[in-house]
């Protein structure tokens, strides 16, 4: 967001705009941590570092640099995962909005409660408020017949676990299972809103139809003589 848009953001909604400047420091902190581990202090120059020191210091080039890409790797994961966690925070309202046809009416008392709940990251608020999303969208079974078989044993594994275990699987669940199964709902409702549009335009099409032939009937009439001036 722009500095204009934030202005907006903070007239129209203040808490929402309070909301996204902490997740918004919560990701510019994680971007901060520096490349490199340092080591602490009382492990520098110590001969009993213990089994780390021995392997840092048999470790060959290659080792170490593949181990500095491995870290740098998790760090660019977890600021993925803080961007997305802030981009859903931000726009799962508008979505909830927007596909409130689709969606089972629990959900908007769903997000409000969230809004009243105070949360460690923007990470922890967006998984709780996804796990919360997938159980009661799927809790209506014609949303459950969407699934395919695979993606119904993954559902049924995913219901099994605990609260805790459900928010922690719930950014998997909601990419592969939910997202899927809601953009399959909105085609299908999109085909029966066109089945309808043509049902009702071949019928006002015959009537268009039928009302021109009727207007034609009688602009000939005069100069066909069929009725006399």
């Amino acid at each position: 967001m722009d500095g204009k848009e934030l202005e907006e953001l903070k007239k129209s909604n203040p808490k929402a705009y309070e909301s996204y400047m902490k997740l918004k420091s919560e990701l510019e902190d994680a971007k901060k941590t520096p490349k490199n581990d340092p080591k602490p202090k009382g492990e520098e120059g110590d001969k009993d570092g213990g089994d780390e020191d021995e392997d840092d210091k048999d470790a060959t080039l290659r080792d170490k640099i593949k181990k500095q890409k491995e870290r740098e790797e998790e760090r660019k994961q977890e600021n993925r995962r803080i961007e997305n966690a802030l981009k859903f925070n931000l726009s799962i309202n508008d979505f909830v909005k927007n596909n409130e046809d689709l969606l089972p009416s629990e959900i908007p008392e769903i997000l409000k409660a969230a809004d009243k709940e105070k949360y460690d990251s923007a990470i922890e608020r967006a998984n709780i408020v996804k796990s919360n999303l997938i159980q009661a969208f799927f809790s209506v079974q014609s949303n459950l017949d969407l699934l395919t078989a695979n993606q119904k044993t993954q559902l049924e594994d995913y219901l099994k676990l605990t609260k805790n275990g459900k928010e922690q699987k719930a950014e998997f669940i909601y990419e592969n299972i939910f997202e899927p199964a809601i953009e399959t709902l909105r085609k299908i409702k999109k085909a029966e809103e066109v089945g309808k549009a043509n049902a009702g335009f071949s019928s006002g099409s015959k009537a268009e139809n039928a009302y021109k032939e009727k207007l034609m009937a009688i602009s000939r009439k005069p100069p066909l003589g069929e009725k006399g001036a």
